[in-house]
């Protein structure tokens, strides 16, 4: 079975040294190093496009004038997102959650995004996560 460009471009970055970096410093000293964010949201822009796509899509957030890349949400690179693309993202999501939201408040409070999707960022963080799709069943270490 061929993997997707999805899971590729997620096993690229959660392999990669800088976001190994910025993980650890997370894990070790619970703080978001925005160098490094700046730096990751920059190589792996595609990737925080195709969450906030996979978001709007399964939380119908309404959001106006919002990035023509963000407008179809059903699909990457001309290849429709298939359901283990979904599980993939929201398992990294999940898997690191409280880094994630604190990364996206990061984002938000220093205006590293446009404004519409700073709006898209609040709601996904507002979202109650007891009312998110979550994955049924545990993710291994692969998922880093």
């Amino acid at each position: 079975m061929r993997v997707s460009t999805t899971i590729k471009l997620k096993n690229e970055f959660i392999s990669d040294i800088d976001f190994i970096h910025y993980q650890d410093t997370y894990n070790n000293q619970n703080v978001i190093d925005k160098d490094l964010l700046v730096k990751l949201l920059e190589k792996y822009h595609d990737l925080y496009y195709i969450f906030l796509k996979m978001n709007l899509w399964l939380y119908h957030f309404k959001i106006s004038g919002l990035n023509d890349d963000l407008k179809d949400v059903t699909y990457y690179k001309n290849t429709m997102f298939r359901i283990d693309d979904l599980s993939h993202i929201f398992g990294l999501y999940y898997h690191h959650h409280s880094m994630f939201v604190e990364t996206f408040k990061l984002m938000v409070s220093n205006n590293l995004i446009p404004k519409n999707e700073i709006k898209l960022l609040e709601m996904i963080i507002n979202n109650p996560r007891e009312e998110q799709i979550r994955p049924t069943f545990d993710f291994d270490e692969s998922l880093n």
